[in-house]
């Protein structure tokens, strides 16, 4: 049974493993992971690859995206990494990272973690990392990182410029979770204390960092 949402309601969030020999580096095998956030209901992608899946990484990932999207959704669903879901109380509860509610705090969004034994559910971003990896990644070479995400990027837009050319739904759905998303533009944007992953809101700041991976 296909699982819907609400026009900017939901993301799922995930990172993929891959492995690669950049150009610049012959004979160096690197291992690279790809964030992806997929909008529930359109099925837009934010992707980016980095070298880490650190707290780090993933906080400013996330503010990457918001950016992108121009927007937060009202939820978001993850894996349980260990960067988001740091385990359980003795009731059975989720116990989240604090430093990823502190952000979800700050935007505006619940975070929520995948039930046990429901791949299903991660349907949306799974899905998506095949589709990355056997008509991007597969087929391609690359200089380095920057390079990797710039082709990246390329194919993403290229990709979403085609849906929306040949599909009433994308362009019907991704219409929809851009009016439904909460406004980003407004907001500022927290700094991220590389040595505690602490929050440090800025008096005046519309930029998210965070140290470089």
């Amino acid at each position: 049974m296909r699982f819907e949402t609400p026009p900017g309601y939901q993301a799922q969030v995930d990172f993929a493993r891959f492995v690669t020999e950049f150009s610049d580096e012959p004979g160096a095998l690197r291992i690279v992971w790809l964030f992806s956030l997929v909008l529930g209901h359109s099925r837009y992608i934010f992707a980016r690859y980095v070298m880490h899946q650190d707290l780090q990484t993933l906080l400013r990932c996330h503010c990457q995206a918001f950016a992108a999207i121009g927007g937060v959704p009202i939820e978001i669903l993850y894996d349980r990494m260990k960067t988001a879901v740091t385990g359980e109380d003795g009731n059975g509860h989720i116990v989240y990272n604090r430093s990823l509610l502190t952000l979800a705090r700050h935007f505006g969004f619940q975070p929520r973690a995948y039930r046990l034994y429901r791949a299903k559910t991660k349907g949306k971003v799974e899905r998506p990392f095949r589709y990355i990896r056997e008509d991007f990644f597969l087929a391609r070479s690359f200089r380095n990182l920057d390079d990797l995400n710039e082709q990246l990027q390329d194919w993403l837009d290229s990709f979403a410029a085609f849906r929306q050319r040949t599909s009433a739904v994308f362009r019907n759905r991704h219409a929809a979770d851009a009016v439904m998303q909460t406004d980003y533009a407004g907001q500022t944007v927290p700094v991220i204390d590389p040595a505690t992953g602490s929050f440090t809101p800025p008096r005046s700041s519309s930029r998210c960092w965070a140290p470089p991976t």
